[in-house]
């Protein structure tokens, strides 16, 4: 918006002055030579003057984003190293004009280079800003509901961690429930509640496990070997990882999905097929970027699924993930959380994406398993 009433604005500025140039200049003067020099001057002087609205809203969004230092670099940048040296330079090439050219060009180069800075830098900080915002927003209006049979206690440490109160009934949104099945999540008339034993139990017992293709591209006979699931979401495809053999670090940043996965695991270590499995994942609730910077111990494999959770071919697996959506939408800071595993160092880094997507931050992967619809692109490190 700031970008369209700037630019609209100068605008309506620069055709008011180039047409009516005339009518600007008998302000300060009727001489008729001042006049008819003016009017060329004016002209070429104020040729690019509406490109003065991306620097101003470049520089205005730098300042608000307490950038003040960008904002002054490009003042500096379009005046002293544009502006100073072409008119010295132009006039030798092309007379006086050239002075009132070098502002034109300044007024391009100068505009452009702040407003695309912003864009390339700023401008994903605030887009960031913008979903944590909303995320905020949302998680507002989360109501924490305690049930028949529900640890009081685990529902108040939720409540601590979020802000949110506990109460008797639903809320009007989404609620988190704690009850005798476990911690569920319920709006819009649907329920969801994370659930191992149906979701997974089928896909690593009796041989299946190793037609996984995520079994597949992680496969390894490497005694302790350990692996980061920087994406967690509802756990599945760590589920695989730690099927596999791996001891598996989830991270999730959102509490609610964190707390949804942690009673998953928690309610599969019941289980007698799954418990094995489900005693080698291990959820951290907060930000992977940040987590995986301060690793201690080496780690064997990092696995990206920036796409959680929109995906999912089941209509009914759908609609409950829906109300996941609405916590966490797919994730933006691809090429952060790319950058972040690879500053990790591990052996491999293992990315599902689309079957006909781009590879992640634009980076060529070591090689490629593909299935009918998703791909993983495999990065030996």
């Amino acid at each position: 918006f700031v970008t369209i009433a700037s630019l609209v604005t100068s605008l309506l500025l620069w055709g008011c002055v180039t047409s009516l140039p005339e009518l600007f200049i008998r302000i300060f003067s009727h001489n008729q030579d001042i006049i008819s020099h003016g009017v060329v001057s004016i002209r070429l002087y104020f040729f690019g003057f509406f490109m003065m609205s991306f620097q101003m809203t470049g520089q205005a969004i730098a300042v608000g984003l307490g950038k003040s230092k960008q904002a002054v670099f490009f003042s500096i940048f379009r005046k002293v190293i544009i502006v100073a040296p072409l008119t010295i330079i132009l006039p030798r090439f092309i007379g006086i004009n050239g002075v009132f050219i070098a502002e034109a060009i300044s007024n391009f180069i100068g505009g452009g280079a702040c407003y695309i800075t912003m864009l390339l830098t700023i401008g994903k900080e605030l887009m960031k800003k913008s979903h944590e915002r909303e995320n905020q927003e949302m998680n507002d209006k989360i109501a924490v509901c305690l049930g028949k049979g529900g640890q009081r206690d685990m529902a108040e440490a939720f409540c601590r961690r979020t802000g949110a109160q506990l109460q008797d009934k639903p809320g009007d949104f989404l609620t988190v429930r704690f009850d005798s099945r476990g911690v569920s999540l319920s709006g819009f008339g649907l329920t969801y509640q994370g659930d191992f034993v149906e979701t997974m139990l089928h896909r690593v017992t009796r041989g299946r496990l190793q037609h996984e293709m995520l079994v597949k591209a992680v496969k390894s006979d490497k005694e302790g070997r350990k692996a980061i699931d920087a994406t967690a979401g509802m756990g599945e495809d760590a589920f695989l990882l730690a099927a596999q053999g791996y001891e598996v670090t989830l991270y999730e940043q959102n509490p609610v999905i964190a707390a949804l996965l942690k009673d998953a695991i928690r309610r599969a270590k019941k289980n007698m097929d799954l418990k094995d499995i489900a005693g080698r994942m291990k959820v951290i609730e907060g930000n992977s970027v940040e987590g995986m910077s301060k690793l201690l111990d080496p780690v064997d494999v990092i696995y990206l699924d920036p796409m959680f959770p929109a995906r999912q071919k089941s209509s009914l697996i759908n609609k409950k993930l829906q109300l996941i959506q609405k916590l966490e939408p797919p994730c933006s800071g691809e090429k952060d959380l790319f950058d972040a595993a690879i500053r990790a160092n591990p052996d491999k880094i293992i990315v599902k994406r689309p079957l006909k997507s781009e590879c992640l931050a634009g980076r060529e992967p070591s090689y490629t398993l593909k299935g009918k619809a998703i791909r993983y692109d495999c990065y030996v490190l």
